[in-house]
């Protein structure tokens, strides 16, 4: 976990991450607030307004503006460094998830989505399942039973059938109340 460390570049629309030797980039998304508190510290980030990006190797999110408070600007963890990810189901509009990087330090983090964002919520979520299986896969190299893609393909495809039952839930529970 990296606070305000990030190197960015400007350009005309914000703050860019500096991309990493063979990073690929899977998902940027704005605006997004931002909350992390760091368990066993009084620390809590937060940003009202920022950009999110998942990469293959790390997720980053820049504020917009720095935190006239603390100045806050930019947070990340490298994919490789998390040891256990836990979702936790929130509002339809808010992805929350409790990381533990290999550090033991454990980071209770959520991004909250525009309501007419949704769909990149989702696509979001899909993504950060895959990657977070492949980087643990790629800890346990050793283990020739478990192929990291095939892995990751099952756990893509649960968060989109898990995403298309909510959806169906949602238009049930709609149509109930007409």
């Amino acid at each position: 976990m990296y606070i305000n460390s990030l190197e960015t570049r400007i350009q005309a629309n914000g703050k860019f991450p500096v991309p990493l030797k063979g990073e690929s980039y899977f998902h940027h998304h704005q605006p997004v607030k931002f909350h992390a508190t760091i368990e066993g510290t009084p620390l809590i980030i937060t940003s009202e307004a920022g950009e999110i990006f998942l990469t293959d190797k790390r997720i980053i999110f820049i504020a917009r503006k720095p935190s006239p408070i603390d100045d806050f600007e930019n947070f990340q963890i490298m994919l490789e460094d998390i040891t256990s990810s836990i979702l936790f189901p929130s509002k339809k509009d808010t992805f929350s998830v409790n990381v533990t990087l290999r550090s033991g330090i454990e980071i209770i983090m959520s991004f909250s989505y525009e309501k007419d964002h949704l769909e990149d919520k989702k696509i979001f979520e899909a993504y950060y399942g895959m990657l977070v299986a492949q980087a643990s896969q790629g800890d346990q190299s050793n283990d020739d039973d478990k192929d990291p893609l095939l892995q990751s393909s099952a756990i893509f495809e649960h968060l989109i059938l898990k995403s298309n039952r909510e959806s169906i839930l949602e238009s049930d529970t709609r149509q109930e109340f007409r």
